[in-house]
């Protein structure tokens, strides 16, 4: 091979700009490449600090409807699961579970804090070798009153003094003692305050006795994980999935079984982190190709392959010129294999500096995809040899099949004609083009759906315009004391607080809430899929919501007299609001339609529950997102909630007197309650740090693209100076035959324009395809318009004439007789 090294090197050099734009296009698809296995690398060291992370799976629940309708496979599962599991599988090493994540005040004598906080089974300890600083991780949770604090938490409320066995105090009575102290946990991991954190807290305590007593199968309140044996013994991931049928049968009430079907599974501890930005991301419909994961590598994979297309475009149209050489060589005696030799090495050559570039390249920009993404690409490439084997495995690939198409090409030239001509004139010209037209295709594609990702997030940050003059906040267990009406009434006179109400989630957070809806009292016919919020008065004006038609709940009128929850007789009656969308879904031709038209629950709901009303439609609003997440749901219904009945309260304030308002409420919290830690949150704030999840991979697939796009933009730069010296020859007999500049340049650009056009036309159904798979995601989403796509074709045949357009004016400005001359 090292003979080959002189030959290799005089050719490169021969040809300086061709070789330098061939290393710039395979480091920039080299550099998607390897930034998309970083990705993957990072998510799958998820956990690996932890001694049992190879054994520990976490367990995820299904539901669906029985003809098609699904919430998916998620990584939250009911708590009683994980009770029945440690009877009927006692082959499992341990069970544990870890619920009711949520931030809490957290008072250790005259210091507070807001905190993390869930509670946790003792277990939990022996599938996490948590690192103790302080206590017993055996015995630290083996009594509901005790806590585990992580260190920062620990100096928070404690200072320098030592906290062991010191009371903390959070939830209204609850004073729990501390039992241990964990260093925090390092990233990656899903105990880490990221994008699609599952597990991430700053204090666990232990689980309560009296929360195992109630089998309540229908919802999901956290994280349960499995550690299965060291050795496969009796038990293992794939001989639990097939029990799992049985153990649901045997286990769920008949009553919850006839409302929906029930399905277990198990993620394991390493894919958590990417399996839950998936669900953000993509709801229920993720799996298999629809996960960040593989989309990521195979964007990542595509723009490789289109650099490799480019260098195999251009080394194609070098080798035309040169089957001379190869003819002399043939002539001599070398064999096809030597000739490929000879490409391939050259190809390697480059190759490998473009993979040496690209790694730099990454090196030094990984501190900032860290800060758009939350991942580190040095852990993810280089803590292993894993992925620089794959990068070197990468390297060869490509350069094996860049250098395959142009050998293909001149060893089909015969000896005397190769000697004779010196090159093919006419060259590979329709599958140079036809390569080129591949790269605008990827180019296309990508544009078409970063366009409408923008379009979308721009949707969101529109639907949330106003969000300063709105401010949201948690209450604790205690909020008893300072519900809506109790801190409406309070605030009355304000005049910088304009109106109060509460909300049973915190907006743009990860939450779903769905229920059934039917025309039909008896809860069949045409269900439609609701989310359902319950709210307190004054919610429509504090969100800005536009009402379309009837009116919102009144708390001078008797709306919501029958309780949800609690009422099993058909003839009471709760008011509801829902949005237009719903509307059209039941039927009803215009808004005003619905207006005190009666609406009932699925028959599913009503067998399961018990719970029986009439539901009377008094209001149609216009739709406004607050949730990113559909789920294939586009439909909103609005309960008025009992007094406190809901987690967040939020008030809507005069732009004006921003500092005023706030200090008001924090006054009026703390005369109910002294001991409250008001975490008060603006409504934008709320939407970034909901939004963190699809900033950083949309951050992620900006870049791919970016790339992607540059990388097509320098292979057509490049194919433009090669052809347009090529055909020197032929501008000076058609300016000698009277063609004038603006004709031969025009002549040039319609050469390449004709495979941008068809690249355009071929990647316009898959971005179509892509993007209503994006949108489908949201709650509410855009409407496709042929807007991207018209752009799309604008921007790629501006790009492309731009990069043509200069070696076009170039080559047809010279003086025939310079050409002719000598040619």
């Amino acid at each position: 091979m090292l003979d080959m090294l002189p030959s290799a090197l005089r050719r490169l050099r021969r040809a300086p700009i061709t070789t330098g734009l061939n290393v710039l296009a395979l480091a920039l698809g080299f550099a998607c490449f390897i930034c998309a296995l970083g990705v993957a690398q990072y998510w799958n060291m998820s956990d690996s600090q932890f001694a049992n992370s190879d054994r520990t799976y976490v367990l995820t629940q299904e539901f669906g409807d029985g003809v098609g309708t699904s919430t998916g496979p998620r990584p939250r599962s009911t708590p009683t699961a994980a009770k029945y599991m440690r009877e009927d599988f006692p082959e499992l090493e341990a069970v544990a579970r870890l619920a009711n994540k949520r931030e809490w005040t957290v008072a250790a004598g005259d210091r507070r804090a807001a905190l993390i906080g869930a509670r946790a089974d003792r277990e939990i300890t022996t599938i996490f070798d948590f690192d103790f600083l302080a206590g017993d991780g055996a015995r630290a949770l083996d009594a509901p009153d005790k806590v585990v604090l992580t260190q920062t938490a620990a100096e928070r409320l404690f200072g320098r003094s030592d906290p062991m066995g010191q009371t903390i105090h959070f939830a209204g009575d609850f004073y729990p003692v501390v039992s241990g102290v964990i260093a925090d946990i390092q990233a990656p991991s899903h105990f880490v305050d990221v994008p699609g954190s599952l597990g991430h807290f700053d204090f666990i305590y232990g689980w309560p006795t009296d929360l195992d007593e109630e089998d309540w199968w229908l919802g999901t309140t956290g994280a349960t994980y499995v550690l299965f044996p060291s050795t496969e013994a009796e038990i293992s991931p794939a001989r639990l999935l097939q029990r799992f049928p049985d153990f649901l049968e045997r286990r769920v009430p008949d009553e919850q079984k006839a409302a929906v079907e029930f399905r277990l599974g198990l993620v394991k501890l390493s894919d958590l982190q990417a399996r839950m930005i998936d669900m953000t991301l993509f709801g229920g419909r993720s799996s298999g190709l629809l996960s960040v994961t593989t989309l990521l590598s195979l964007l990542g994979l595509l723009v490789l392959v289109v650099a490799c297309v480019n260098y195999a475009n251009l080394a194609t149209a070098q080798a035309t010129s040169h089957v001379k050489e190869v003819g002399m060589r043939k002539v001599l005696g070398a064999g096809r294999a030597e000739i490929w030799g000879q490409y391939w090495f050259e190809a390697l050559l480059l190759a490998i500096a473009a993979a040496i570039i690209s790694l730099a390249l990454i090196w030094f920009a990984a501190p900032v995809i860290a800060n758009l993404t939350f991942i580190d690409l040095r852990a993810g490439l280089f803590s292993s040899l894993t992925p620089l084997a794959i990068i070197a495995l990468g390297v060869v690939a490509v350069s094996l099949l860049a250098s395959l198409y142009p050998v293909v090409i001149v060893s089909r030239v015969r000896p005397v004609e190769a000697v004779r001509a010196g090159s093919m004139k006419g060259g590979p010209k329709r599958a140079i083009l036809i390569l080129i037209g591949a790269q605008f295709a990827v180019a296309s594609w990508l544009l078409i759906v970063l366009s409408v990702i923008n379009a979308q997030n721009g949707f969101l940050r529109q639907a949330n315009l106003g969000g300063e003059d709105v401010i949201v906040f948690a209450t604790d267990d205690d909020s008893q004391a300072i519900g809506s009406e109790i801190l409406r009434a309070d605030l009355a006179q304000s005049s910088a607080i304009k109106s109060v109400t509460e909300i049973d989630y915190l907006p743009w957070s990860n939450y779903d809430n769905y229920l059934g809806f039917s025309r039909q009292a008896d809860g069949g016919g045409n269900e439609v899929s609701v989310f359902q919020t319950r709210v307190g008065h004054e919610f429509f004006e504090t969100f800005d919501m536009t009402l379309l038609a009837g009116r919102v709940f009144d708390p001078d009128r008797s709306d919501g007299t029958a309780d949800l929850y609690r009422s099993d007789d058909p003839g009471d009656v709760l008011q509801i609001v829902i949005d237009a969308p719903l509307a059209r879904s039941l039927g009803f031709a215009t808004p005003g339609e619905a207006i005190g038209e009666a609406v009932y629950f699925s028959r599913s709901f009503k067998d399961t529950t018990g719970i029986d009303v009439r539901l009377e439609v008094i209001g149609v609003i216009a739709p406004k997102p607050m949730v990113f997440s559909a789920n294939e749901n586009r439909s909103n219904a609005y309960i008025l909630t009992p007094e406190a009945g809901a987690y967040i309260i939020a008030a809507r304030i005069d732009a004006g007197r921003v500092d005023q308002a706030l200090g008001e409420l924090r006054s009026a919290i703390a005369a109910r309650n002294p001991d409250a830690l008001p975490r008060l949150q603006f409504m934008d704030e709320a939407f970034e740090s909901g939004f963190r999840t699809f900033s950083a991979v949309n951050s992620a697939f900006l870049i791919l693209s970016l790339l992607a796009f540059a990388v097509s933009l320098v292979g057509l730069f490049a194919m433009a100076v090669f052809i347009a010296n090529r055909r020197r020859h032929e501008i000076g007999v058609r300016k000698t035959l009277g063609a004038t500049t603006g004709q031969v340049t025009g002549l040039l650009l319609k050469e390449f324009t004709v495979p941008v056009l068809i690249g355009n036309l071929v990647a316009w159904p898959l971005a179509y395809s892509a993007a209503n798979a994006y949108l489908g995601t949201f709650l509410s989403r855009i409407d496709l318009t042929p807007i991207p796509w018209i752009a799309s074709l604008v921007i790629t045949l501006l790009v492309g004439w731009i990069a043509v357009g200069g070696q076009a004016w170039r080559a047809a400005r010279i003086k025939p007789a310079e050409v002719l001359r000598y040619e």
